[in-house]
């Protein structure tokens, strides 16, 4: 019970001061507990930190993988549509996730990020096979033109990418995201 509040504290402190300006004290306070309780369950912050970074990525594929259940059945279109809307809405709706993923993958200490890239191999590796499997359907089925799929793969990766930067910024709305996915589903799309 204690790890889990002290998780949770940790992903509020570490999405609103970052890595660096959270403290342990600062996390034991949130609990209600002394800081060198912290060390019953977890060795520094660093393992808390990483802790809470693999349960997040965790979560988040769980959730993804929830939503392609419920879609696979459908055209290409709705598929991808569907999971790049429900995949930032998911940091959309939670200013803590989102305030957190700034602040991990942003993160300016060298070490951590070799670490933290490390873990997002997880996350990669998910969005690559899914966009493969996607794309391979929809290029047999004769929705998306027939073209190097490493390429298309590529394009929608950097489309996802380009969104997700600007909603951890702040400068993301849903009815700029559907413009230019149209623009992005007109260029890929079987003519």
């Amino acid at each position: 019970m204690t790890s889990e509040k002290i998780k949770k504290a940790s992903l509020e402190s570490f999405a609103q001061k970052s890595y660096e300006g959270t403290t342990l004290a600062e996390i034991a306070e949130k609990v209600e507990i002394k800081k060198p309780s912290i060390y019953a369950h977890f060795a520094s912050k660093e393992d808390v930190f990483f802790t809470v970074v693999e349960e997040e990525i965790n979560n988040f594929c769980i959730y993804i993988d929830k939503i392609k259940t419920e879609i696979e059945s459908n055209r290409a279109e709705k598929i991808l549509f569907e999971l790049l809307t429900k995949g930032m809405d998911y940091f959309y709706q939670n200013p803590t996730k989102k305030g957190f993923w700034k602040n991990v993958l942003f993160c300016p200490n060298r070490i951590l990020k070799e670490k933290i890239d490390s873990k997002m191999s997880t996350i990669s590796e998910k969005i690559y096979h899914s966009a493969f499997y996607i794309m391979e359907k929809g290029i047999k089925n004769k929705e998306i033109e027939e073209d190097n799929i490493e390429d298309i793969i590529y394009s929608f990766e950097c489309f996802l990418h380009g969104n997700f930067a600007l909603l951890l910024y702040d400068k993301f709305t849903f009815e700029k995201f559907n413009k230019s996915w149209d623009i992005y589903w007109n260029g890929i799309k079987k003519r």
